[in-house]
């Protein structure tokens, strides 16, 4: 007994924080989005922790939040679609005149938040656990936390957005100067300081570059457009640092464990390109099909990964071997929840065995 436990004590210091040991790569099990939801033809936005996705229909032109394996209408016209774990979607739809319209959605409920942000235009890209809302109002990056709006101080800025907002309140996004020679920097804003990332390129001839997605430790995804040779790709800021993905790299969601996911693409002939889905770590790069499964890589081509969560899952779009368009959820096997309750158990009987042995040596039992 004391050898099998002594062996559970090295698993447990192999696992890391999520529940799961990442030394070695994952193995996914992928799921039919498109069959769970009814909807053939849509894009994800956005996934939580429990697994619920938020996205947009394409034949209906409507948003959808599936949860609990319930879809909800979010309108039509929307753009965004920001997900938290409570349910709670942030977005953006256009005004019957044209203009952008923040919102949140809550238990069946829509809030206009332009006019609680005091704003003539607004977008909403990022929400989290808190409810707290970021995005751009009249062309200002704001964080809202449901009774008051606070602007990012980026100095100089003439116009910012932010992108996503970590659970702890993490900002990234991007903001524009005069005079800069770039169009736009990506910026992580935490603890009410703002940092300006460094340019993950040399951009000779004009560029842009943001934050599109963070966590809680200040990681981001960081994506880049070079006018010069009209370039598109991007790379992980993780520990003060950026790791350059690549040309034609498009990451697109970060998690916890500083794990992002994106798609990678190149041209085969003119205007022809192949995408494979991928999953981007400090280090290296690996392509999701090479991680299903038997069953999952005999009936799948993951093409696009769009979002990520603290579990581990990912959602995007992929075809089937039938040539059928789908989205997909693929979750790792086996799951973070379900090593978490088998160290539970094992604690549970770590315990019962220490009540066994005080008392055997004559000790009551508390």
């Amino acid at each position: 007994m004391r050898r099998f436990f002594h062996g559970m004590a090295a698993l447990v210091l192999s696992v890391g924080p999520l529940g799961m040991a990442w030394a070695a790569d994952p193995q996914y099990r992928v799921r039919d989005l498109s069959a769970l939801t009814g909807l053939s033809d849509a894009t994800v936005f956005s996934m939580n922790n429990r697994g619920d996705v938020a996205l947009y229909d394409h034949d209906s032109g409507h948003g959808f939040l599936w949860r609990d394996g319930t879809l909800h209408d979010l309108g039509t016209a929307v753009s965004g679609l920001a997900l938290n774990d409570r349910g709670a979607v942030a977005g953006t739809r256009r005004g019957a005149d044209g203009s952008a319209r923040a919102f949140l959605w809550r238990d069946g409920r829509f809030t206009d938040l332009n006019d609680a942000l005091g704003a003539g235009s607004a977008e909403a890209n990022g929400i989290n656990a808190s409810g707290q809302i970021t995005g751009t109002a009249d062309g200002r990056a704001y964080v809202w936390d449901g009774r008051r709006v606070r602007y990012l101080d980026l100095p100089g800025a003439t116009g910012s957005t932010g992108a996503d907002i970590s659970d702890r309140g993490v900002v990234g996004g991007a903001f524009e100067r005069a005079n800069d020679g770039l169009d736009a920097r990506a910026f992580v804003a935490r603890d009410g300081r703002v940092e300006v990332l460094p340019e993950p390129i040399v951009f000779e001839f004009g560029g842009r570059y943001e934050a599109l997605a963070v966590n809680d430790k200040g990681s981001a995804v960081v994506r880049y457009w070079d006018y010069n040779w009209g370039d598109i790709g991007s790379s992980l800021y993780l520990d003060g640092r950026l790791i350059d993905l690549g040309v034609n790299r498009l990451a697109m969601d970060i998690n916890a464990r500083d794990w992002a996911v994106g798609t990678n693409f190149w041209e085969v002939n003119e205007d022809e390109f192949v995408r494979t889905a991928m999953l981007y770590r400090a280090d290296g790069s690996r392509d999701l099909n090479g991680l299903l499964v038997a069953a999952s890589a005999a009936r799948w081509d993951l093409q696009i990964a769009n979002a990520i969560n603290d579990r581990g899952q990912i959602a995007g779009y992929g075809v089937l071997g039938d040539g059928s368009e789908r989205i997909f959820l693929a979750t790792p096997v086996p799951e973070a929840s379900g090593i978490a309750m088998l160290l539970a158990g094992l604690g549970v009987v770590g315990a019962a065995a220490r009540v066994r042995r005080r008392t055997a040596g004559g000790t009551a039992a508390p």
